[in-house]
């Protein structure tokens, strides 16, 4: 599906998107519960998402604590969008014993940004 996508959007609740991770920090998420255990790693970290905030096809937002409750902390989603103009976007949730998939308008609307959007959010400056 991703390779006839025309964007796709990533929610994570805590954790760093793969793609997004060092090297480092992907270890740490698969050997220890507290991925901010170490400081240099999460420093690095930090540091690569503010270089990969540059680049002109990534838009990273940061919900800052302080916000407090959002409409999706149940975890982590993917919206899958396709140029076609009537083409539905497509949301992937994954639980653990279970993979749900949103393939109606009315329910994948309610994933949307706009839809879910709470207080203020930041740009890669909400990192520093």
């Amino acid at each position: 599906m991703e390779d006839v996508a025309s964007r796709a959007r990533t929610w994570q609740l805590s954790l760093i998107p793969g793609l997004f991770q060092t090297a480092d920090y992907a270890r740490s998420p698969a050997v220890s519960d507290d991925v901010w255990e170490d400081p240099d790693v999460m420093r690095a970290q930090l540091e690569h998402l503010l270089n990969v905030a540059k680049l002109p096809n990534i838009r990273l937002r940061v919900l800052p604590y302080r916000t407090g409750g959002h409409p999706c902390v149940g975890g982590a989603f993917n919206i899958t969008s396709f140029a076609e103009t009537e083409a539905v976007d497509v949301v992937h949730v994954d639980a653990i014993t279970s993979t749900v998939w949103v393939e109606n308008e009315a329910d994948s609307a309610k994933y949307r940004p706009s839809s879910v959007a709470t207080g203020s959010r930041t740009g890669a400056r909400g990192l520093r």
